[in-house]
């Protein structure tokens, strides 16, 4: 008997209740998350069901280290190096530089491969290779424009190693060939019909399967490892002897003189064997033009070669560390076999090319290496065996690279980032064999042969590699640098400075080698990062922005002292309390216009009772029940700390108010939080929104009345569904029209009448990604008309309650608006868009009148500061009257409000300060320059607007402020503002007495009723200065 189970094993109840659970999730969010772009979170089963499609894909992964990784990388990087171009680089650079130029490369290498090592043992790696690592490491914009670049990279390798293999071919069986002249001519038509040929047998193995490439290259590697053996034999025990120069070269044997022509004149250089003279002649760099550019100018015209450009050759040889990487999805261990191959192959290969430079310099004139690239042939005891590793060393590199071209094109596909044009690429077969992909690469290979020489695609070769190995090494540092703790590669010999020593070595060498190809190539990379962003891909692979982002935001957040606040630098940071979001839309996109690049955070209060959050909201309903049977067997099991699918209740109105944010465009963050009241609510949320120096320093909150709030959101939601629709239908127009005139006697009526019908379908379908998100927010108010019925379903209890909340705000050192009228609160431009959704939301409730949508002349934004509860007319300026100012002046200053706009200030006196007024209007224009507000000063009788001989007594009766003195402010304000788009009043300081709440809102009631987008504004702090 069993008395004690494994503590991760599950009881047969767990797995059915988890299996009910995926179930049911499936069915029914499925919809849910795939238009929010989001994830669920992933259950227990769905790591099972993971874990059985690795098992089935295992049966793909059939190569090990040494014949998936070591060969592939070793033949790549010996590819024309080995035999065809380590004369031409010892040669030019001589012995010293030789080293130089090969230690540096290498330098460069090893520290990619660092990265690459790093990157591959941090997690699980699929086909795609390099891309695969930089996609899922940086994100898809940075992943895929770099993955791009580096397949353009592998297809013009291919075209390198594609030339190289036709070079020696043209050089032993053409023209003056060393073996003969078998092939009839060696001009550029023959070369580019021998380069289609090879290019043709490449695309038949890649069409087989790049497994029986990498099955092959053990047998590939030991034959070029047999001719290089006798190559190292023939160099140390060759006698001395001379060496012809090929007739393919023009400067020693120039068209323009009959004596080089005569088929007798032949020119020989000297094979020494090994002497110290030969080495150290060689030691200094000789540098002279390259006969092989396909130029018809004369040795003493043709430009001398560099550092540079030899550098540039020799690292387009020795470029294929990617190449074991890229065969990552046939790999049986990737994380183990990627770093341990590509770090002994690319030793192998240095120490290769170490031994077979030293020996060069020691037996070969410097004049034989510049003037026969194939001198190798001349010197071997058996000359087949060199040509046998050019075609090993060529073929196998250009095998490796078509193949990796088309893995990364298959991957590029399969992910989607290109959309369309790229999906046929992802079609494979049952083994895994990307046709489509191969045909394509095939293609583009035999543009890039149209180039030419060797030496000439070299350069550009070079430069996206380099570039592409930076990206890598980009990516590496920024892993860790960000401090992800989920970083944690196996590799242990790793460090963020080597990845940017490497990025750093690679730009700079990528611009030593062409001032030409390395900014088209970082233009290129940069112009499709933007096109992926723009495009706005949905993606679940993680990006590393964002956690740089995270590092950065944390850095300077810790930096920003409120200790070291000055005026001079005050912008509002705004918290905006929001009971319903779809009334609210306006309000919101409004307050927006007033932040000025300052913290902007919409609020909001859920009402529950209880002390905790699950006491307060029931769990999400689709999790509910099978998270409670999921406890009881969990404990009944012992396996209490198991994930059982617990989830904020929360989530899914938090996924809707951010949908929100982004369906209105507003740069805003989102805090919701639960509390007993409003009031609790409101507190915790000025208390706590923010972090560290960016908190809100202003509380913004809705006026409390008893009109029924308007579905802005869903106006605004139709608007765009219509404007999409009028797309539609002009395309659908447009199409019709064209069919008809191709057909030649379709009238006009009869294509136009099937385009409603074809525009109304796609507008009865029409979903925007947001809608689905949208619907997690709280519903419209709604019930029947009067006070009563407000009061029970208002989501403030009382007006003792709001009173409480404008104190409490006050308390905490808050500046206060509040906002009134904010269904009509759009920009003067979209001033006829405000009146057909007001026109549309009278039938909903009521609406202030809109005779200033009509005025086609600009709007105004009118500042009143003046407190019209304690009516002072002299010393008014007062703080808050600066703030109402500044929040005019910010919002004048957004583009939408700029030119279709103009700031007014009034300035009111009665009879007794007439006499005063100039001065009085004299101080207020000196003000308003010395704050560099521009606005215009208006000039208010106050006994006009109140009546002759009533003024005195209107103002106070009894020592309160009268209902009639009230109404006609408010008739004087509605008069000054019929082309108004928005108000700024003083907010008097709320009365501390609970008794007294009551009438003070309705005063304020009475004072801003029917009036434009109104903003009720009370300061507590200096915001402006006139000192620089």
């Amino acid at each position: 008997m069993q008395f004690l189970r494994p503590k991760n094993n599950r009881s047969e109840e767990l797995q059915e209740v988890l299996a009910a659970e995926h179930e049911l999730a499936s069915e029914t969010d499925s919809t849910a998350d795939d238009a929010e772009g989001t994830d669920r979170p992933r259950l227990a089963t769905d790591i099972d069901s993971d874990a059985t499609t690795g098992q089935a894909s295992d049966s793909r992964r059939t190569l090990s280290t040494f014949a998936g990784v070591f060969c592939p990388v070793a033949l790549s990087q010996f590819s024309t190096l080995l035999f065809m171009r380590m004369g031409f680089v010892i040669g030019q650079s001589g012995t010293i530089q030789f080293g130089i130029e090969l230690v540096l490369a290498y330098l460069i290498l090893l520290l990619t491969i660092l990265s690459i090592c790093a990157i591959s043992t941090n997690g699980e790696i699929a086909g795609g290779g390099v891309y695969f690592m930089i996609s899922r490491t940086l994100g898809p914009e940075f992943g895929g424009s770099i993955g791009l670049l580096f397949f353009i990279a592998n297809i013009f390798a291919c075209g390198l190693y594609v030339s190289g293999f036709t070079e020696g071919l043209v050089d032993n069986f053409g023209p003056n060939g060393y073996f003969g002249e078998f092939l009839p001519s060696g001009d550029f038509f023959w070369k580019y019909l021998y380069s289609l040929l090879v290019l043709l047998l490449c695309l038949g193995v890649c069409l087989v399967g790049g497994s029986l490439f990498a099955r092959t290259s053990t047998v590939i590697l030991l034959v070029l490892l047999i001719s290089f053996g006798s190559v190292i034999a023939s160099l140390i025990f060759h006698p001395p002897t001379q060496v012809q120069v090929p007739r393919s070269n023009r400067f020693a044997y120039d068209p323009l003189d009959n004596a080089t022509l005569d088929p007798n004149y032949t020119v020989y250089y000297n094979f020494t064997g090994p002497r110290l003279e030969t080495f150290l002649e060689n030691a200094w760099p000789h540098y002279g033009p390259d006969y092989t550019d396909g130029s018809d100018t004369s040795k003493d015209e043709a430009a001398s070669l560099n550092f540079a450009r030899v550098f540039a050759v020799l690292f387009s040889s020795i470029t294929g560390i990617m190449n074991g990487a890229n065969l990552s999805g046939e790999l049986r261990q990737p994380s183990r076999s990627i770093p341990l191959g590509t770090l002994l192959a690319t030793l192998f290969t240095f120490i290769t090319y170490l031994i077979l430079g030293l020996l060069i310099s020691a037996t070969c004139e410097y004049q034989l290496l510049l003037n026969n690239y194939g001198f190798l042939s001349g010197v071997n005891y058996w000359a087949p065996f060199v040509f046998i590793g050019v075609v090993a060393a060529t073929l196998s590199a250009a095998l490796g690279n078509l193949i990796g071209a088309s893995r990364i094109l298959a991957a590029l596909a399969k992910d989607g980032l290109f959309g369309r044009p790229l999906t046929p690429a992802a079609i494979t077969t049952k083994s895994g064999n990307p046709v489509p992909a191969v045909l394509l690469s095939f293609l583009l290979v035999l543009t890039v042969l149209l180039i030419g020489s060797l030496n000439a695609i070299a350069p550009v070769v070079s430069c996206f590699f380099l570039l592409s190995y930076a990206s890598t090494n980009l990516a590496c540092a920024a892993l860790d640098l960000a401090g992800a703790p989920n970083f944690r590669p196996a590799f242990k010999f790793f460090h963020w400075g080597a990845s940017l020593a490497g990025l750093v070595g690679c730009l700079i060498m990528s611009f030593l080698i062409s001032l030409m190809y390395t900014p088209i190539s970082l233009m290129l990379l940069l112009g499709l990062i933007i096109c992926l962003h723009l495009r706005g891909l949905p993606d679940s692979w993680g990006s590393i922005t964002q956690a740089l982002i995270f590092h950065q935001v944390r850095k300077y957040l810790l930096m920003l002292d409120l200790r070291k606040y000055h005026v001079k630098y005050w912008r509002p940071q705004i918290l905006q309390l929001v009971a319903n979001p779809r009334s609210s839309a306006n309000a919101i996109q409004f307050v927006n216009h007033l932040k000025k690049g300052g913290l902007y955070v919409v609020g909001h209060v859920v009402l529950g009772g209880g002390e905790g959050v699950a006491d307060n909201l029931p769990a999400a309903p689709e999790t509910a029940a099978a998270a409670s049977a999921s406890a009881s067997s969990a404990v009944q099991d012992g396996t209490e700390d198991e994930d059982i699918g617990f989830e904020d209740p929360l989530d899914a109105q938090y996924r809707g108010w951010l949908a929100l944010v982004d369906f209105l465009q507003v740069k805003a963050f989102v805090e919701l939080t639960v509390a007993p009241s409003v009031r609790s609510g409101m507190a915790h949320l000025a208390r706590l929104s923010g972090l560290g120096g960016m908190k809100p320093n202003t509380v913004c909150v809705g006026f409390y009345d008893n009109k029924w709030p308007v579905n802005v959101l869903a106006f605004k939601q139709l608007k765009q569904r219509r404007k999409l629709m009028r797309r539609r239908f002009r395309a659908a127009a447009a199409s019709a029209t064209d069919s008809t005139v191709e057909a030649g006697g379709g009238s006009a009526s009869s294509a136009s009448s099937g385009s409603p019908t074809s525009g109304s379908d796609a507008g009865s379908g029409f979903s925007t990604s947001s809608d689905s998100a949208l619907r997690h927010l709280p519903p419209i108010r709604s019930g029947s008309d009067g006070e009563d019925s407000a009061e029970q379903d208002r989501d403030l209890a009382s007006r003792a309650e709001y009173v409480g909340m404008l104190i409490d705000v006050l308390r905490l050192g808050k500046d206060l608006l509040v906002t009134r009228g904010m269904d009509d609160a759009e920009p003067p431009s979209a001033s006829s868009a405000g009146a057909s959704a007001g026109a549309s939301a009278g039938a909903d409730g009521p609406s202030r009148r809109r005779s200033s949508t009509a005025h086609r002349g600009p709007a105004f934004i009118d500042v009143w500061p003046i407190n019209f509860l304690q009516p002072r007319l002299s010393g008014y300026m007062d703080t808050t009257c600066l703030l109402q100012l500044q929040f005019a002046c910010i919002l004048h200053t957004v583009k939408a409000w700029r030119w279709r706009s103009r700031l007014r200030v009034f300035l009111c006196v009665d009879s007794t300060a007439r006499e005063a007024a100039p001065r009085l209007t004299e101080s207020l224009d000196k003000l308003l320059g010395d704050l560099r507000i521009r606005a215009q000063t208006h000039l208010l009788d106050w006994d006009q607007v109140l009546g002759e001989n009533r003024g005195a007594a209107a103002f106070a009766q009894d020592g309160e402020i009268t209902r009639q003195y009230l109404t006609a402010v408010n008739q004087t304000i509605r008069l000054q503002s019929p082309t108004t788009a928005a108000v700024f009043l003083y907010l008097p300081r709320p009365p501390m007495d609970p008794a007294l709440h009551t009438d003070y809102l309705e005063k304020l009631d009475i004072l801003t009723k029917d009036l434009p987008p109104t903003v009720m504004v009370h300061g507590l702090h200096k915001v402006v200065s006139r000192n620089l």
